[in-house]
């Protein structure tokens, strides 16, 4: 008898411990708090209604976490342009349970300060090393072994737009590579039309193209300002300068560059008064607003025809991903706020093609938009088949003292204040005070 009852105990006990292991994981669409009451968490993220190709996706993402976390209320504290709030709450240990930020080096003093939660165990919960591709997903992975900040929306590129009737019209090749670049430049400002729309206002443009030009030699492009490197070792560094300001000897940019935002140049370009125009991914949408059918696109097209098809697979910009969200240290909820986050994140990259249209290099499904893509997107999906390696916009750079030397250079460079031997020189100065 005494036998018998502790063969029932021990089948007790299994199964008790067959039940709570069936419990530990979540399949997708369950939450740990299935039940119970009602948990409120804030969320700092951009929310700007005239942005709609990133708000609509967002909502529709917010939408769909209802049914599968219906006990977790979402309080959203909106903002409109990224500012210091998010310093300024984690100084005081009051930031939300989520924020949202597109500034790498705002993440990276939140870091510094301690104020951030790991969340790799619950992205390995929601199956992130297979729904995103591997290098983003370790991209994501910090020095320390840990992930504290994910994506909502995928990596942009940059890009170089043209004018399909001017070439036509004059009788040139697309400009796929350096040499039909130049050949362009010259035709286009002999005949009084500005051969690349470039906007001086924001150094990012500038930047973007020396980075470009870099790619063609090192596939880190900017990336290598993070850190110590010195410019004469190479003289790839020093070429890359010297195009920039062959360029602009040429009459390849407005002679107004720095005082040139935006705007201008968009409207030149969609006037038809410049030919190329060179801007990010996410200008596609309104690039062929603008031209219709007559608007080209291609990728950074900084070297001659052999190097363009060896390094086709060589983007400018995009290894940071855009947008992320993150995760507050002292948070109260932090087993909900990171269920919650790993699932919205993913609805959000999947909601971004699904209900914008945009183009995502970060998912591993195929996601079909409700809107077809136009023919320069597709062209543009030809592009990114190619993408192998990323490097950085202005934005993604880590070491904001580098940020500023290059700005003060390449102003200098492309203003005719230097030479490029003038250029890396005292550029070279800058990263000797900085890491020397």
């Amino acid at each position: 008898m005494k036998k018998f009852l502790a063969i029932l105990l021990v089948i007790a006990v299994l199964a008790s411990l067959t039940a709570c292991s069936a419990t530990e994981k979540p399949a997708e669409g369950s939450t740990q708090q299935a039940s119970g009451e009602k948990v409120t968490i804030s969320f700092y993220s951009y929310m700007n209604e005239d942005d709609k190709s990133q708000v609509i996706p967002k909502k529709w993402a917010i939408e769909q976490m209802k049914t599968r976390m219906p006990n977790v209320e979402v309080e959203i504290i909106p903002w409109y342009s990224q500012s210091d709030q998010i310093k300024v709450w984690a100084a005081s240990n009051e930031l939300p349970d989520i924020v949202e930020c597109n500034q790498s080096s705002t993440i990276a003093e939140l870091l510094a300060a301690e104020k951030l939660m790991p969340i790799e165990t619950y992205l390995q919960e929601y199956n992130w090393e297979h729904e995103i591709k591997e290098s983003y997903y370790q991209n994501l992975i910090n020095d320390d072994g840990h992930i504290y900040q994910i994506p909502t929306m995928g990596a942009d590129t940059c890009l170089l737009y043209y004018n399909k009737t001017l070439f036509d019209q004059y009788g040139l090749e697309p400009p796929t590579d350096i040499d039909k670049v130049f050949a362009a430049i010259d035709v286009f400002s002999q005949n009084g039309i500005l051969p690349i729309g470039l906007w001086g206002d924001e150094i990012w443009p500038v930047m973007s193209l020396y980075d470009g030009l870099l790619t063609k030699y090192n596939p880190d492009g900017i990336k290598v300002f993070d850190g110590y490197v010195d410019l004469k070792a190479e003289d790839y560094y020093l070429k890359c300068a010297q195009t920039m300001y062959d360029m602009q000897q040429r009459g390849a940019f407005t002679n107004d560059l720095f005082t040139t935002n935006y705007n201008a140049a968009l409207a030149k370009f969609a006037a038809g008064e410049t030919a190329m125009f060179q801007n990010g991914t996410w200008a596609l949408s309104e690039v062929y607003e603008a031209l219709g059918e007559n608007a080209g696109v291609v990728s950074c097209p900084w070297g001659d025809a052999a190097t363009m098809e060896k390094t086709k697979g060589r983007m400018s910009g995009g290894t940071n991903l855009t947008v992320y969200i993150c995760a507050a240290a002292n948070t109260e909820h932090p087993d909900i706020v990171g269920e919650w986050m790993a699932q919205y994140a993913l609805l959000c990259l999947e909601g971004n093609i699904l209900k914008s249209s945009k183009l995502e290099a970060v998912l591993t499904k195929e996601v079909t938009p409700e809107t077809p893509y136009t023919s320069l997107q597709k062209a543009y999906a030809d592009i990114l088949s190619d993408a192998e390696t990323f490097t950085y916009f202005t934005w993604d750079m880590k070491d904001l003292t580098m940020v500023d030397a290059l700005t003060v250079q390449l102003q200098n460079l492309m203003s005719n204040v230097c030479t490029p031997e003038q250029f890396i020189d005292n550029l070279q100065k800058s990263i000797d005070r900085e890491f020397k």
